[in-house]
């Protein structure tokens, strides 16, 4: 045993259980790990490095990719939508005015069978007029005067068979004359015919009202209308 381990009051026993053969392989790991450190590292560093700068282009690239993509689409849908809202509105307008011309002209039209309608509706109203008058006075004229009792009964007899093929509905006469012209209708069987009153109306005036429309007679203002006619 050496003085070394003497000196420090080893035992021989304790010295033989220390293995030192693994001083050495220690010394050794540890050597190769600090040289792979000193010679890996900045190589494995720059590696890295050089990856994640390639992952950001890419990245970059691909974003660049999807914006370019994406303006063109939508370029492309704001002209698309541009023509098509022009080419529809002009569509539009000219089926618009096409249709407004059609509608005025149909109206004009209407407007025009309106106006002719009118005209033949008068012309065939002053023929009904002048044929009842004429009726009217061939019958009644001479011999009816505005003092005659009876003078309401005369003009509704006169009156009455042009009246109830237009749907006679009722006569409109003076209070005074009420009772005895819906007395007159019971007896010949026209009680159906409504008798209504008119303080406004004449003794000697009647009005024959049908579904279409009125015909007004005061019989003594058109027979003294005739007369003058006939003098003058």
């Amino acid at each position: 045993m050496s003085n070394v381990i003497k000196s420090f009051n080893v035992k021989e026993s304790d010295v033989r259980k220390i293995d030192i053969s693994n001083f050495a392989v220690n010394a050794d790991v540890q050597k190769q790990k600090l040289e792979a450190k000193k010679t890996s590292t900045p190589i494995e560093t720059d590696i890295q490095k050089a990856k994640k700068e390639a992952d950001q282009i890419l990245r970059m690239a691909q974003k660049e990719k999807e914006d370019i993509y994406r303006k063109a689409k939508e370029k492309g849908f704001k002209e698309g939508y541009d023509k098509g809202f022009d080419e529809g509105r002009q569509v539009g307008m000219s089926d618009g005015k096409s249709k407004a011309e059609k509608l005025i002209a149909k109206t004009e039209d209407l407007l025009s069978q309106t106006e002719s309608l009118k005209a033949e509706l008068l012309i065939q109203a002053e023929k009904d007029i002048l044929a009842l008058t004429g009726f009217i006075l061939e019958q009644v004229i001479g011999d009816v005067t505005s003092q005659d009792k009876n003078l309401i009964k005369t003009l509704y007899d006169k009156l009455s068979p042009l009246a109830k093929p237009r749907n006679l509905k009722e006569v409109i006469v003076s209070s005074a004359n009420e009772q005895l012209i819906t007395s007159y209708l019971e007896d010949i069987g026209d009680s159906n015919v409504r008798v209504v009153t008119d303080r406004q109306m004449r003794d000697d005036e009647i009005k024959v009202v049908t579904n279409q429309g009125y015909i007004p007679y005061n019989i003594t203002a058109l027979v003294n209308e005739i007369k003058e006619q006939l003098v003058n």
